[in-house]
């Protein structure tokens, strides 16, 4: 393979880094739900009843995307 092939454009190095930012989110925001789910069972163990709704936003994942666009936008 010709070297000058291997190379990627900054429209390409953009695109890869906006989509390595997304998937990073996304492992966060999961592992943030896990953390949280494991609260949230501690607390009825010990009968510390906390809504679901209260403890966890309707849709983390979108908000964490949206929240970051604005970020690379800027």
């Amino acid at each position: 393979m010709p070297e000058e092939n291997a190379r990627m454009t900054n429209e390409q190095l953009n695109e890869l880094g906006e989509a390595l930012c997304v998937m990073s989110a996304k492992s966060s925001v999961l592992k943030e739900r896990d953390e949280l789910r494991a609260l949230m069972e501690e607390n009825l163990q010990g009968d510390e009843v906390t809504p679901l709704s209260y403890v966890m936003p309707q849709d983390p994942f979108n908000h964490l995307v949206r929240t970051q666009n604005h970020l690379l936008a800027h």
